[in-house]
């Protein structure tokens, strides 16, 4: 085959939405040999490829985490532990995996439309109402453990939600202060 590169304006104009393709280039395909025979024109063309499809598993084929989080009153008044444990789905446990822990104070504002501070259009938290750490790694046991600490003068009924971030998941918990 030959090939013929050129050029110029396009009959594809109209498909786009711009309506313009400016002056890109086309590629035309022309057969080397073609058979004419009386009012009909032959034309032949063959294409052999060769090659392998390789499927390549995610992540390396590594099995995909599992990770489970956990609530539970800790000892002192206003203290929540909050626990991830993350392992691999084939059960070994994960250790220096980086867990994010974050207040989402913007759900949070939508979850308490009722509790609202006077002089604000929106409920704030308290400023005792903060985690111990932002970021906290998994130990040897594939466990990262943080402190949610609820401020004595938060409001009965605050819902108040934390985000946690490993490994590209995210979770949500929402805790109801009591």
């Amino acid at each position: 085959m030959s090939f013929e590169m050129e050029t110029g304006g396009s009959d594809f104009n109209t498909l786009l939405p711009e309506g313009n393709i400016g002056n890109m280039p086309k590629l035309r395909v022309r057969p080397a040999n073609t058979q004419n025979s009386g009012n009909s024109t032959s034309i032949e063309a063959a294409s052999i490829i060769k090659g392998s499809l390789v499927a390549t598993p995610a992540k390396g084929g590594k099995p995909p985490a599992v990770i489970q989080t956990f609530l539970n009153k800790g000892d002192s008044a206003g203290e929540i532990n909050l626990s991830v444990n993350i392992s691999s789905a084939a059960g070994e446990l994960l250790k220096d995996v980086a867990v994010q822990y974050n207040l989402d104070k913007e759900f949070s504002r939508k979850l308490n439309v009722n509790y609202k501070k006077a002089g604000s259009d929106n409920h704030e938290f308290e400023a005792g109402t903060k985690l111990t750490s932002g970021v906290v790694k998994t130990n040897a046991d594939g466990k990262s453990e943080n402190i949610l600490q609820i401020d004595p003068n938060e409001s009965i009924g605050v819902t108040v939600a934390v985000v946690i971030d490993a490994l590209n998941e995210r979770e949500t918990i929402l805790y109801t202060v009591e």
